[in-house]
């Protein structure tokens, strides 16, 4: 008799653990499903915000507007000796 009871329980047990497994199931497909709309989202934000600058105008703006003069990259002149031992020129 001690047995059935035994088994019934842990037969309640196994089927309670089932539906909740059913439940985590069922909100980690929701919440994938979300993720991938706002990935969606996020990735079109993105674009819409490239293309809201347009670089040509920003650099026009910078240039003449705040009389900023444009940066120029220094030469690299640390390679310049071309040979061992005619170290750094920096």
């Amino acid at each position: 008799m001690a047995g059935f009871v035994v088994v019934a329980v842990l037969m309640i047990f196994v089927l309670l653990a089932h539906v909740r497994y059913a439940e985590v199931t069922n909100e980690t497909v929701k919440l994938q499903t979300k993720l991938t709309q706002l990935t969606e989202q996020e990735r079109k934000l993105q674009i819409a915000y490239e293309n809201a600058f347009d670089v040509n105008q920003v650099e026009q703006y910078a240039t003449h507007k705040t009389r900023n003069v444009k940066a120029v990259r220094e030469p690299d002149w640390h390679d310049l000796g071309g040979g061992k031992g005619q170290g750094d020129y920096r």
